[in-house]
């Protein structure tokens, strides 16, 4: 997606200064375009790549929530067991609402308890790789996984 780590190189701050909309004006796309270049387009990735630089997103701490919760939902599927993901990440999407008031926990209970969805019995799963380390290291496999687009 859209979003980054500080580095040295690539500079970019983590703090964010949010609009009402929910747009993180301290977001750069040029930052996130060399940072892109320098980590993923690269066999020799720079030391501080992924930390312990803060990530950068484009709309703020809700979308930082929102995509570490996919992250855990991708790696509760398993990498490259993209099709029982998929509506997960749709309906999240579709639920995600106002950078500001919706609840990512409540939002993913409600999409894992769909008629037919992959999550059903691992609700709990999502919840503890969300709230724990291993929802760090989901999200650091996701950014690992980030190609450069225009944008």
């Amino acid at each position: 997606g859209n979003h980054y780590f500080v580095t040295k190189k690539c500079g970019g701050t983590g703090t964010i200064n949010q609009t009402t909309s929910g747009y993180n004006l301290n977001y750069n796309a040029d930052t996130r375009h060399c940072w892109a270049n320098s980590c993923i387009n690269t066999a020799d990735p720079m030391d501080d790549c992924f930390g312990p630089g803060p990530i950068v997103t484009q709309h703020g701490p809700k979308e930082m929530e929102y995509n570490k919760m996919q992250a855990c939902a991708q790696k509760v599927a398993g990498y490259d067991n993209w099709q029982p993901f998929w509506p997960f990440l749709v309906c999240t999407e579709a639920e995600y609402g106002s950078p500001f008031d919706s609840n990512t926990a409540e939002t993913a209970a409600k999409c894992a308890e769909e008629e037919g969805s992959f999550y059903q019995d691992k609700i709990s799963e999502l919840l503890e790789c969300y709230e724990g380390s291993d929802g760090e290291e989901a999200l650091l496999q996701m950014a690992k996984n980030t190609f450069d687009h225009p944008g």
